[in-house]
Formats: structure tokens, C-alpha cells, sequence
């Protein structure tokens, strides 16, 4: 009876240093210069970010946004082969925000033409994050080779 006393004892003290921020920012695997509850808005990144692997070629690009103006980035895509664009990896969403994501055809409705990915997002407070997105079929396992959209965002 008293280890279960103690135990919960302990529960509320690991509970209680977390939500204090006393245990540290959650890690998940962002670049050093993302914002995160430590460094909150507003941290700076190194003089040269550098992307932790962008696979298949793809070379990062850089977004500049203001704090509350949503913003879009458009990547090429063709539902109908099966493939569409997903986060590769959470979004820091104390600095942004996903508003939405559409798909929007090129042209006039015919088999296998492809078409547009938006994806909307919006920022919450001034800082630097990343967005990862990659083009992958959601029922096939991870391909390591699939094509991946980086982003660095500065946002003021």
C-alpha cells in the first residue's frame, strides 16, 4: 500500500517538473535552429542552416512570413497515381500552424493528368521552423528514396 502511495507520489512530481518546463523541450528530431518551448519564438538560427537530408534531390527553399498572414507553398501532383504529399515530420506548432491542404487540378478534368498540392499554413509567432513534406503513397511502407519538400521558414 505504501509503494502505491509512493509511486503516485512520484507521477505527480515527474508531472508537475514537466509542465514547469523543468524536464525540457520535447525532442522531435528538429534542426537545432527550430523554435521549441526552451527557446520559444523568436530563436535564431545558426549563420547557414543545414538540411538534415532532403532525399531524391530536392534542394530546400526559404519562405519569409509574418506572424498571423497565412501563407502557401504549391508542389506538382497527380492523385491518380496514388501518391500525395504528407508532413515527414510533425510541425513545431508553437510557431506555425496547418490551415489547410488542397489538391486543385491544371486544366480540364481527363484520366491521369496531374494537377497541384496547397498547402496553408499560418504563422503563430515570429521564429524559424522547418516543414518537411513528402510525395508517398500512404498505404506503402517508408521509402527512404521518395521525394521530399523541404521548407525553412522565417517568420517575423
Amino acid at each position: 500500500m505504501a509503494l502505491r502511495a509512493y509511486g503516485r507520489w512520484v507521477i505527480a512530481v515527474a508531472v508537475a517538473l514537466g509542465l514547469a518546463g523543468v524536464v525540457g523541450p520535447p525532442a522531435h528530431g528538429a534542426p537545432e535552429w527550430q523554435g521549441d518551448a526552451t527557446g520559444g519564438c523568436g530563436a535564431s538560427p545558426p549563420s547557414a542552416p543545414q538540411p538534415a537530408g532532403t532525399g531524391a534531390g530536392d534542394t530546400p527553399q526559404t519562405v519569409e512570413a509574418r506572424v498571423g498572414q497565412p501563407f502557401s507553398v504549391t508542389l506538382p501532383s497527380n492523385p491518380t497515381t496514388g501518391y500525395s504529399w504528407a508532413l515527414a515530420q510533425p510541425l513545431d506548432d508553437a510557431i506555425l500552424q496547418l490551415v489547410q491542404n488542397s489538391y486543385q487540378r491544371a486544366g480540364p478534368a481527363m484520366p491521369g493528368a496531374g494537377g497541384t498540392e496547397v498547402w496553408t499554413f499560418e504563422p503563430l509567432c515570429a521564429g524559424y521552423t522547418t516543414i518537411a513534406l513528402k510525395y508517398r503513397r500512404p498505404w506503402e511502407p517508408d521509402d527512404p528514396s521518395a521525394r521530399l519538400a523541404t521548407f525553412y521558414v522565417q517568420i517575423s
